[in-house]
């Protein structure tokens, strides 16, 4: 990273990024060509790692290009205000952003993090799933990514 004193390292302040972003950016290779699709997530510790959980249907694109190659790079990131300068090359932003690099893995009905992947993306957004599950296990599908490398930036700090 080319500022380092924008760069974050400590998980728990990146966990804090994560629980503020609304949505990450998840991309992917496809047949040697990008693909990033914007996804509504949660966000989990696990050994000492951070774990993004994402849910969609259980066909598509994104189930297509993991299927092929599991290596996945995940974004979030949120502009909290402009600051004016007195030319446009003085101008800058307030934000704090997040990268991670890991595997991707679709989890299969009976898998035991499913319900724990579908709990952290509903958690996320402030609700309690209770049994709601239920109704649209058959039908959904959740991608597990455990990030083995992950930095944040920010230009937010005092």
């Amino acid at each position: 990273m080319r500022r380092k004193d924008r760069e974050i390292t400590d998980l728990n302040d990146i966990r804090a990024i994560f629980a503020r972003c609304l949505n990450i950016t998840l991309s992917m290779c496809d047949d040697g060509r990008p693909y990033a699709v914007p996804l509504n997530f949660g966000v989990r510790e696990e050994d000492g790692k951070l774990v993004i959980y994402a849910h969609c249907a259980k066909s598509g694109r994104k189930l297509s290009c993991i299927e092929k190659n599991p290596a996945v790079c995940v974004s979030c990131g949120r502009v909290l205000s402009i600051v004016d300068g007195d030319s446009a090359c003085d101008m800058t932003a307030k934000y704090e952003s997040v990268v991670g690099f890991g595997n991707a893995e679709v989890l299969s009905d009976g898998d035991a993090l499913l319900d724990a992947g579908l709990h952290a993306v509903v958690s996320h957004y402030g609700e309690h799933p209770g049994d709601a599950f239920e109704k649209y296990r058959k039908a959904t599908a959740v991608i597990r990514i455990v990030l083995d490398e992950v930095t944040g930036k920010s230009n937010c700090k005092a």
